[in-house]
Parts: C-alpha cells; sequence; structure tokens
C-alpha cells in the first residue's frame, strides 16, 4: 500500500491517534514537571523539602484514583467525552496549583489533576488499541515515545524559570563562614514571590486544554459517522463495541481464558515497573542529583533528566526500523543487556561521580525505551488483548507510576543515594519479568500467531 492509499484509508485513524499521542507528550511533561519544580514549589510553600516531596505521592493518590474510576467510567460515557474532560480538568487544575502558598492548596489542585491524568494515561492507551486492533503494536511504541518527547521538552521549558540553588548575595555574606552549609540559608534566601516556577505550570496546562478540544471535534464526528451507518439485522451477532472497556469475549473461543490471565499477571507486572521507573526518575531526578553528592545545580539535574528522556524518545525511531530487518526478540535482548550493564554502572558510583550518573542515565533511557511495548506486543502474538485486559495492565502502569516515587521520595532528604539503590533494584527485577514472559507464553500456548 502506498503512503497516498494509506492516507486515504486512514486518515481519520491517524488524526485521532495524533491527539493520543499529543495526550500522552502531555501527560510526559507533567511527570517531569513536578520533579524538575519541586525545590522551587518547596520555596514557594516554605516548608521543609520532607514536607514538600510529599506532593509526589499526593498526585500517585489522585493517579490510583483516577485508575480506579476507569474501570467503571467507560461503562457509562463515551471513550471521547472521558478524554476531553480528563484532558481540560488535568490541565487546569495544574495550572492553579503552583499559584498558591498553602501546601494544602496545591496539594488539592495536584490530586485532582493527578485523576484526570490517571484516567487520561489508561483511556489513551486503551484508545489506541481500539482504533489499530491487531495493527497496535508500532502505532503503541509511537504513543509512547511522545510520553517521553513531552518528558524532555518541558525541563527544557522549566530550566530558565528556576531559581539557583542560593541567592548570589547571600553567599557573598556567607565567605567569611565557608563551612556554613546551604542548610543556612531558609530557603536558599528565597521569598514565595521570588518563585517563577507558575509560568511552566501555565503552559503544559494550556496545551493539555487545548488538546481537549480536539476529542470534542472527534465526539461529535463520531456521532455523525453512526447515524449514517445501517442498522445491523437483529440476529446478526455483535461483533465489535462501543465500550473499549468491555473485553471481546468472541476473541476467547480457541484459549481456555485462564492461560491469558496467567501471562497477564507478568505483564502487569513489567507494565507496574517500567511506567514506575521512568516516572521516578522523571520526578525525583533532579532532586536526587541535587542533593546527592553529586551536588549539581538545579538547571544541570533538569539537564540530566532531558537526557534520559532524550534517549529513551529518539531510539524508538532506531529501533521500529530496525525490526523490519532483525529478530525483535533479539533486538529486545540487547536493551535488556543495556539495563544490566546500566546497573553496574549505577550502584557503585552513579551517586558520587558524575561520569557514570550520566553513562547509566543515557543506557538507562535506551534500555527501558521500547521494551514494554515489545512485551505487549508479545502477547498480542498469543491472543488478542481486549480492552479490559489492557485496562488491567495499564491500570498495574499507573499504580507504578504512584507507589514507587512515593517510596523513594521518603529517603530523599537523609539518604538521596537510596534512588540509585532503588532504581537498581527494580531494573533487575524488569529485566527477568521480560525474559521470562515469553518463555512463559511458550508453556501456556501452543499456537503462537507470527512469532518472531
Amino acid at each position: 500500500m502506498n503512503l497516498r492509499n494509506y492516507l486515504d484509508k486512514n486518515g481519520y485513524k491517524l488524526i485521532k491517534s495524533i491527539f493520543c499521542f499529543l495526550t500522552f507528550m502531555g501527560l510526559g511533561g507533567v511527570c517531569t514537571l513536578l520533579g524538575s519544580s519541586l525545590l522551587d514549589i518547596q520555596i514557594r510553600i516554605q516548608q521543609s523539602f520532607v514536607t514538600t516531596s510529599k506532593l509526589i505521592p499526593v498526585r500517585s493518590i489522585g493517579y490510583i484514583t483516577g485508575g480506579l474510576f476507569s474501570a467503571f467510567l467507560g461503562k457509562f460515557t463515551n471513550i471521547n467525552v472521558i478524554m476531553a474532560i480528563t484532558n481540560f480538568t488535568g490541565g487546569f487544575f495544574l495550572i492553579l496549583a503552583p499559584w498558591f502558598t498553602s501546601i494544602y492548596t496545591v496539594a488539592g489542585f495536584i490530586y485532582l489533576s493527578g485523576i484526570s491524568q490517571g484516567l487520561f494515561d489508561i483511556y489513551s492507551n486503551v484508545y489506541i488499541i481500539r482504533i489499530w486492533d491487531k495493527d497496535a503494536t508500532n502505532y503503541l511504541q509511537v504513543h509512547h515515545m511522545f510520553f517521553g518527547v513531552g518528558a524532555l521538552i518541558v525541563p527544557l521549558i522549566t530550566r530558565p524559570f528556576l531559581l539557583p540553588y542560593e541567592r548570589e548575595d547571600d553567599i557573598d555574606n556567607l565567605k567569611e563562614n565557608t563551612t556554613q552549609a546551604f542548610s543556612s540559608l531558609p530557603f536558599g534566601g528565597y521569598k514565595p514571590d521570588d518563585v517563577m516556577i507558575e509560568y511552566p505550570y501555565l503552559i503544559t496546562g494550556l496545551f493539555l486544554c487545548i488538546i481537549s478540544i480536539g476529542y470534542v471535534v472527534f465526539y461529535f464526528k463520531d456521532k455523525r459517522l453512526e447515524s449514517h451507518v445501517t442498522p445491523k439485522n437483529e440476529n446478526e451477532p455483535e461483533t465489535s463495541s462501543n465500550d473499549p472497556m468491555k473485553s471481546d469475549q468472541s476473541s476467547y473461543h480457541n484459549e481456555k481464558p485462564w492461560k491469558k490471565y496467567v501471562a497477564i499477571i507478568p505483564m502487569m507486572l513489567i507494565a507496574n515497573i517500567s511506567f514506575g521507573f521512568t516516572t521516578t526518575v522523571g520526578s525525583l531526578g533532579p532532586a536526587f542529583a541535587v542533593k546527592s553528592d553529586l551536588r549539581m545545580s538545579k538547571s544541570t539535574a533538569a539537564l540530566l533528566v532531558t537526557v534520559f528522556w532524550t534517549m529513551f524518545c529518539f531510539y524508538r525511531i532506531i529501533f521500529i526500523p530496525l525490526t523490519l530487518y532483525f529478530n525483535q526478540r533479539r533486538l529486545m535482548l540487547i536493551n535488556l543487556l543495556l539495563i544490566l550493564v546500566s546497573v553496574g554502572l549505577m550502584v557503585p558510583q552513579a551517586a558520587y561521580n558524575q561520569y557514570f550518573t550520566w553513562s547509566s542515565f543515557v543506557l538507562l533511557g535506551i534500555g527501558y525505551s521500547p521494551t514494554f511495548s515489545v512485551s505487549f506486543a508479545l502477547l498480542q502474538k498469543y491472543f488478542p488483548i481486549s480492552g479490559r485486559l489492557a485496562s488491567f495492565i495499564f491500570m498495574n502502569g499507573c499504580i507504578g507510576e504512584s507507589i514507587h516515587p512515593w517510596l523513594v521520595a521518603k529517603f530523599m532528604e537523609g539518604f538521596p543515594q537510596f534512588f540509585v539503590y532503588y532504581l537498581s533494584g527494580m531494573c533487575v527485577f524488569y529485566v527477568i519479568l521480560n525474559f521470562f514472559l515469553p518463555h512463559l507464553c511458550n508453556k501456556l500456548f501452543n499456537n503462537p500467531n507470527n512469532i518472531n
């Protein structure tokens, strides 16, 4: 099929997909925005870092709440309505959050925005699967690539608005006592009115609000298209459903359902670690680089995370064409090996030596980049993944995005090296799961479809 025929046949699908990509791009930006701005939010609310870091689990709780709503929300309304409302509210509450000096008010808006983010995280993935069905694999790769695009762009937008770690005039006053630490300067010598971090929040929030308009258009266009579809004969069996969260029971006739649920369990754990890992790096990576013995500036720490997301994002541009010429499983093993190599670099020195830190973050970005989508595609080759099963997988991804950053944040003030050790443990377990999954599927299913 040439490009023109492809566009003629799939043009509307592509436009819908692009808006899903942009939604996920906004989600990636939000995930790194809080981490990049956390030290400035601390100045805004005039609280200790331990107290300020609680905003991360607050967002996580909102995320889980949104994920729980997703389990039944699709039964009551159209997916375009859900995507429109959640994009708008997620952006609107995000815009409001940094303008206040009360931690309770800031936390409230972050929680409300987190609910919307948890919802459109799951529904945007399900939307892509619903649009492309069995051909969704590479579109999911692009979808998650856009998460990386947002995650690397937003820290770059944020950097000009970040305050230096200490005010220069206060540093001059401390020259006579060079042993005095940063803790001697409350909040680096800054006041709440000095903070400018609200502007990156405004830019990111407006981006999500504007995207919501597209889903409103899709809703009315789909309604118009449905009105022109010839009604089915009442005796004709139902072959599709408007509810993306409902399972396609006709897809289960070839295999026993329990086998599919057994295979889904490691995939749920893979989603949990994959999403949790990237969110932990994005939200706490800057704080780790500043507070650990690395002693990076806030702008350099934001750049470190940007490098991770750059590798995470653009390696997919290389990976997808490579799958046309090389066995996908072998490419996957190379990525898993890179993750293990990065662990070898992280554990001994990444919290103390910047060369090891930069090298490990580069390898982690490359290693993690395609692995979740490849494992997800592997399951689709053994059996079709319905909307309901997909929601189970992505729901666990949301839980991972919520729990892992919260656990690491608890140790960031007194023991920032915990960030490195925790990520290393996640990496090892993640590699084991991805290596184990195809062997489990081979044991469970005798006739996989099109296995490479």
